[in-house]
């Protein structure tokens, strides 16, 4: 059993925040309800979250980590997996292709491989891990730079502000992705210009990964700087959680409309932080910490699992595919969620560790 200094509150938001995923993702089919899109939106803290929980981890002071020995265990526990997966995802959509017989749309998996290499075009969530990995070669790189309080908190609003310029035109942490198709449209860069398409790639995800650096490294000089800090009391935290439900809620109305992932994923981490432990029983625990061992496996397998489930389900009853519903939501989620759970289990138990970071 994990020792009771164990941050459980982070667990407990990698488990919330790999089920939001899942739940975004169940649902590209067809129109919204109007539930369901509040119910889409609501999680939109999911992956912003997983970048902050990432580099206040990363960061930490009391680590100490090299560029040479970050690059290995990155390239262990980031890159093979995208690789794996990848091949995984491509050889899904070749076969979903060849099946419905469209050459046209089998062509089409081949017509960017700088997107599909370095990008994570072959599933919509895979680009997370290649942008995590130059994130974090960053972060490490300019680890050697220490700044006091003050100073990580001007350049967390300075990240910000670069944040807002460089995405300007963008809805949400997603379209951020499809907005850098536009930049590769203004600046003229096309496919055969593979060496130039990936360094700008590369300054994009350093870009986006900026706020979420800079405010773990805030976090942790304010830990230095206040050692001897109280911790919160369960109606503040209650306060402090309602809080942050209503930012998440009426936020995009607060909020210029390209800050608001990172503000909600760096509040959730504050909330992650500040979890008062004894909230979690020696039972939940043991399930806690299942769950968020698992929750990087799950954020892997999760779609190949959704799309199946939804590709029997429109074969079955083809009226339910006409319209995105609550139901249909929490139905696919849930059933992914909990089924990939279990794979990563099986997986797991067997030692095939295609699954952890």
């Amino acid at each position: 059993m994990e020792n009771r200094s164990r941050q459980w509150g982070l667990d407990l938001a990698r488990v919330i925040a790999t089920y939001g995923i899942v739940l975004i993702h169940s649902g590209d089919y067809a129109p919204y309800s109007d539930l369901a899109q509040k119910a889409q939106e609501f999680f939109r803290f999911s992956l912003p979250f997983f970048l902050a929980a990432s580099f206040y981890l990363l960061v930490n002071p009391e680590k100490k980590v090299t560029l040479s020995k970050a690059i290995s265990t990155r390239f262990s526990r980031l890159l093979l997996p995208y690789v794996v997966w990848t091949l995984v995802y491509l050889s899904a959509r070749i076969i979903k292709e060849s099946m419905a017989s469209k050459s046209l749309a089998f062509g089409n998996l081949f017509q960017d491989p700088v997107a599909v290499i370095f990008y994570g075009s072959a599933a919509v969530h895979l680009y997370f891990l290649p942008l995590l990995f130059t994130g974090n070669l960053f972060a490490i790189a300019i680890d050697r730079f220490k700044t006091n309080l003050k100073t990580s908190i001007l350049l967390f609003l300075a990240s910000l502000a670069i944040y807002n310029l460089a995405l300007q035109y963008s809805v949400n942490f997603s379209m951020a992705f499809v907005r850098l198709h536009v930049v590769f449209y203004s600046l003229q860069i096309s496919n055969l210009q593979p060496l130039l398409k990936f360094l700008v790639m590369q300054g994009w995800f350093i870009i986006i990964c900026l706020p979420y650096i800079f405010f773990a490294r805030s976090i942790h000089a304010w830990m230095a700087r206040y050692p001897q800090r109280s911790p919160i009391s369960n109606r503040n935290y209650v306060l402090l959680l309602l809080a942050f439900v209503m930012v998440i809620t009426v936020g995009r109305s607060i909020f210029p409309f390209v800050l608001n992932e990172p503000i909600y994923g760096c509040l959730l981490l504050v909330l992650a932080i500040n979890f008062p432990s004894t909230w979690v029983s020696e039972f939940w625990q043991k399930l806690l910490l299942d769950l968020s061992q698992a929750s990087f496996g799950i954020y892997l397998l999760h779609h190949l699992i959704v799309n199946f489930s939804e590709t029997l389900t429109f074969k079955k009853f083809p009226e339910f595919g006409a319209q995105i519903t609550i139901v249909s939501q929490l139905v696919f989620s849930i059933s992914g969620f909990l089924i990939s759970w279990a794979i990563v289990r099986i997986f797991t138990s067997r030692k095939i560790n295609f699954f952890k970071v």
